[in-house]
């Protein structure tokens, strides 16, 4: 694979709390006030290092940024383990302040990539793929994008909403959603998200697809297409979790 080195240098970093929203049982969404550097600056799909309070040693956790560098606040969604990355932003008021470093990362959309774009997400692995879609839609572009969104049970999902919407809004984004643990009355898409792939036929020649979630998904996402010609440096990914 290419690697194509990012376009801004990390800095510290450090943000103030301004909204937190519960998305599911397990979910939430922390917007920030970038308080510095002001002119904080990061490619759509990169992420942010943010340092967790601790009484010994330094503890660091690195999370996808969801917003568009198109938007004024940072956003993260961050699924609450048992942690103490997962403690700290449980635990974190409205007004409170995080510093941290970013941003990081090569798993980021370049201008200059004009081919149609696959997203391919599990969890909050779909945060990046959030970020990257909604900057091609602010600069008009206009190849297809597609994403598909993997997750276990309904109580599980987030964003579906926005993302039905905005396939609604612009005839160039399609949108996803399967289950591969829903109860008996769910109406919708049931499988993996591979299964999603596999019903699709793909134009490998005019293709780009970008894949976030498991180490095991991303291995098998990246297998079923370089199985059917894709080249490698066109496979671009991120281990989330």
């Amino acid at each position: 694979m290419t690697l194509i080195p990012p376009i801004y240098k990390p800095a510290p970093f450090e943000g103030k709390l301004i909204q937190k929203d519960k998305l599911t049982h397990d979910v939430y969404e922390f917007i920030f006030e970038v308080i510095s550097p002001e002119d904080f600056q990061f490619e759509p799909g990169q992420f942010i290092n943010i340092d967790i309070p601790g009484d010994e040693k330094k503890i660091v956790r690195s999370y996808s940024i969801a917003s568009c560098p198109c938007e004024k606040e940072l956003t993260l969604w961050i699924k609450i383990v048992d942690g103490p990355g997962s403690k700290y932003f449980n635990n974190l008021e409205i007004g409170k302040t995080v510093s941290g470093s970013g941003p990081f990362g090569i798993f980021a959309v370049k201008d200059d990539w004009q081919e149609n774009m696959l997203f391919i997400a599990t969890g909050t692995g779909v945060a990046p793929m959030h970020s990257m879609i909604k900057y091609q839609l602010s600069r008009n572009f206009s190849n297809k994008m597609t994403l598909m969104f993997g997750l276990r049970h309904e109580e599980d999902i987030f964003y579906d909403e926005f993302f039905t919407a905005l396939s609604a809004e612009h005839d160039n984004f399609e949108y996803s959603l399967t289950l591969s643990q829903p109860k008996d009355t769910w109406q919708g898409r049931e499988g993996r998200v591979t299964s999603l792939i596999r019903d699709k036929e793909f134009d490998l020649d005019n293709l780009r697809i970008f894949i976030c979630g498991s180490q095991t998904m991303i291995e098998e996402v990246s297998s079923i297409f370089k199985e059917m010609g894709l080249s490698e440096e066109r496979i671009h990914h991120e281990k989330f979790y």
